[in-house]
Formats: structure tokens, sequence, C-alpha cells
């Protein structure tokens, strides 16, 4: 396995040009989703992940594959995205915020296995830095609805939009990938 340092442009323009599904390891820095009233760890928390992922996949196959071994209907149909346009035949996801005009790139990825291994970090960066556990800020942060019932399944097709630029490192198409921040 290579090991491998890119910029987040040039991981966009690798997935550009990659073609056909595949597996991948993925570990991404973001802020967690979290209310803003009455809350001290607003802005201070970040959420690391690691998730073993499939990326340039197709939901709407992979609902229908998971109904299909369910012993259900195969006809299932993806509703069209409520925001971005998917850049044909890559997992890509181009979003423009209106009123920006900043132009953001999301990979779509599908989770394998149950999901990410998360930690969290309280003040990254600064001095007093530290581990912190979701059961100090929990009663902050809002509940994930499950998408089983609209897949109609019992074991959800996990597929989340992971923003390029909060990727730090994976492990894909044979290589070790650090991006640079």
């Amino acid at each position: 396995m290579a090991k491998v340092t890119m910029t987040v442009n040039q991981l966009i323009a690798l997935f550009m040009g990659f073609r056909g599904a595949a597996p991948a390891t993925i570990v991404t820095a973001t802020e967690p989703k979290m209310r803003k009233t009455g809350n001290p760890y607003y802005g201070r928390v970040t959420k690391l992940a690691t998730a073993n992922v499939f990326v340039n996949f197709i939901y709407g196959n992979a609902v229908n594959r998971q109904r299909l071994r369910e012993g259900g209907a195969g006809d299932f149909r993806p509703e069209p995205r409520a925001w971005g346009e998917r850049i044909e035949g890559t997992g890509l996801v181009r979003h423009v915020k209106a009123g920006e005009g900043i132009t953001r790139y999301y990979l779509e990825v599908r989770y394998l296995d149950s999901g990410a291994k998360v930690s969290y970090i309280l003040d990254l960066g600064s001095r007093s830095e530290r581990p912190i556990e979701l059961a100090e800020f929990a009663e902050f942060v809002p509940d994930r609805a499950s998408s089983a019932e609209h897949q109609g399944v019992r074991k959800e097709i996990v597929m989340r939009d992971v923003e390029v630029r909060n990727i730090v490192s994976l492990r894909f198409n044979g290589d070790d990938i650090t991006v640079l921040r």
C-alpha cells in the first residue's frame, strides 16, 4: 500500500476520475450537530469518525438488494436529491451554497459494518484540548432518525454525504492517503 499525501482538490480530482464501486476506510473530522441555546460545548467539539464505506455505489440498487435479502420487492425508487447535483459516474456531489457562491464537494458513502467508530475532542488545537465522551454533551445532540422505514427494510442502508474538505485520511484503491488541511 503506497502512502500518498494529497490536497483537497487532488482528492476531488481522484474521485472525478475514478469509475466503478469500491470499498474504502475513511477518517473525517467534523463539528457534530448540536443545539446552540444554553450549550457550553457549542463550537468546541470535534467529532473524529473512522468508517468502512463503499464509494461510487448506486443507492437505489443497494436498497433493492437489501429488500430482496429480506424477502421484499426490489421496487424502491429513491427521491431526487434535495440539494446539490450528483456528478454522473462518480460518487461526488457538487453543491453551490446560495448567496455564498462557494462550490463544495461531497462524497456519497455507504457505511458498511455497523457504522463509524467515533471519538470526540474538546477544544482541538488549544492548550486545553482533551478527549470528551458523548455523555458529557449528549443533551445538546439531536436524535438521528433511521431511514429503514422509508427504505422498506429492517436493516437500514446507511448513506451519508461527507464533505471532501472534512476528510483527514482514507485507504482507497491501494493507497493510504493523507489529506493536507
